[in-house]
């Protein structure tokens, strides 16, 4: 492998990504996450996830 490259095993792994939020927002967030029985992590992918779901080119992650 090159510099630079990763291998498939990169794309598997969880990307950390941080995002500042109003309180507010984290707050709702939280309980819509609550009422899906999930976690906040789960939730924002899977809303993400159905962002994404109509754009051409593009395939299911996974959580």
């Amino acid at each position: 492998m090159r510099e630079g490259e990763s291998d498939d095993s990169d794309k598997l792994k969880p990307y950390r990504f941080v995002v500042r939020l109003p309180a507010e927002m984290r707050d709702r967030l939280a309980e819509a996450s609550i009422s899906h029985r999930r976690s906040i992590n789960s939730d924002i992918v899977a809303r993400l996830e159905q962002t994404f779901s109509g754009l051409p080119g593009r395939r299911k992650l996974a959580a």
